[in-house]
């Protein structure tokens, strides 16, 4: 009930739902802290760099206004690339 209360609070983003199912069924895994840490952060910068590629027109574009060196950009998405 609360985490359907949550979504219709976040309706302007149904992202906001997913990431609270997310985050729930990675606590709701009772895993040790470092572990549950990884999975989450994973999870964000994977969600965070599709939604950076989708807004501009290149990953140059896409890095600086992440605030990230280039280099460091690509990396990211090599490793977090679904």
């Amino acid at each position: 009930m609360v985490r359907f209360l949550l979504c219709l609070a976040a309706m302007s983003d149904s992202n906001d739902c997913l990431a609270l199912d997310y985050m729930d069924s990675v606590i709701g895994e009772l895993l040790p802290l470092p572990v549950a840490r990884e999975l989450v952060v994973h999870e964000f910068e994977k969600r965070y760099l599709r939604a950076m590629l989708t807004r501009h027109r290149s990953v140059a574009d896409a890095a600086r206004q992440s605030g990230i060196a280039l280099r460091y950009f690509q990396l990211l998405r090599k490793r977090r690339a679904p």
